[in-house]
């Protein structure tokens, strides 16, 4: 089950990227050197802050050791592609959300592995240090991550008309994967689920609504506007949990530090739901 549950998370989160890529173009990059300053801020907010976050919660709950590594883990990973849907539905700028993607998706394949080798074993109390192959972390971050997205970019440089075509039904596809991969994890960890489940859960709602409330104030130190304070304050709790999900079972050798990621995932959609809702009534208001 272990061999099968690797194999599905890594060729989910190829597929997932991929699709993500389909939908980036060019002028995606180009926007990125209009809004450089306010990026490259955005993204060393999250850096900071969301590993911040995550150690005091270590430090004040002290969750099981796996559950505390598969937080760590999660504060880590870039920003999902998510967040631009999310981002989109909640009237914000878009073209920034997706410049803060692409960034955090490139500063993680040093960030991620150094920063967590950097904290782990300071704060997640095991017998034995849990520590990331820098090597191997790196190179798995470049075929789950850079590699689906450069195809998907090709695909729709070269393919335009077709990648249109199918761009529904692949996004549709995608997302019954990644629904299909939550419950096979959260199937094959049953015991494991029902002694963690309290702390799982509550972990997972604690951390996302803390992150939203970092991205807002991040957002209004950094002076954005309020169309890219909506988009950065959705990016923060937005993770890559794809990838948090498939470091956590390959490399870390972890298999109940998924179960943080798999939780954020289930708990995050009526979260975002609210936060949508929330800001089409913002909208409504004079600057």
């Amino acid at each position: 089950m272990t061999a099968f549950l690797e194999i599905s998370i890594s060729a989910v989160t190829f597929l997932v990227m991929w699709v993500v890529g389909l939908e980036l173009q060019l002028a995606n990059l180009r926007s990125l050197s209009k809004q450089s300053l306010a990026v490259i801020s955005g993204t060393l907010a999250q850096i900071i802050c969301l590993p911040a976050l995550t150690l005091l919660m270590i430090a004040v709950s002290h969750p099981p050791t796996e559950i505390a590594a598969g937080m760590l883990l999660v504060s880590l990973c870039p920003g999902g592609a998510v967040s631009n849907f999310y981002t989109l539905l909640a009237k914000g700028d878009i073209a920034y959300s997706v410049s803060l993607t692409i960034i955090s998706t490139l500063s993680s394949l040093l960030s991620l592995p150094l920063l967590f080798n950097l904290f782990s074993p300071a704060f997640i109390a095991a017998p034995n240090p849990i520590i990331l192959p820098v090597g191997q972390t790196v190179e798995q971050l470049f075929y789950l991550l850079i590699t689906p997205l450069a195809l998907g970019m090709l695909c729709n440089f070269f393919w335009p008309g077709l990648t249109h075509r199918c761009l529904r039904l692949l996004k549709i596809s995608a997302a019954v994967c990644l629904l299909s991969l939550v419950a096979l994890i959260f199937l094959s960890k049953g015991p494991a689920l029902t002694q963690f489940i309290s702390d799982v859960f509550t972990t997972s709602l604690i951390f996302t609504l803390s992150a939203l409330g970092l991205g807002l104030l991040a957002g209004k130190l950094l002076n954005l506007r309020r169309e890219q304070i909506i988009a950065i304050a959705i990016e923060f709790p937005s993770r890559n949990l794809a990838i948090a999900t498939a470091i956590g079972l390959n490399l870390l050798q972890q298999s109940n530090a998924v179960l943080f990621a798999a939780a954020m995932f289930v708990l995050q959609l009526p979260v975002f739901i609210c936060v949508i809702l929330a800001t089409w009534g913002i909208n409504k208001r004079p600057e």
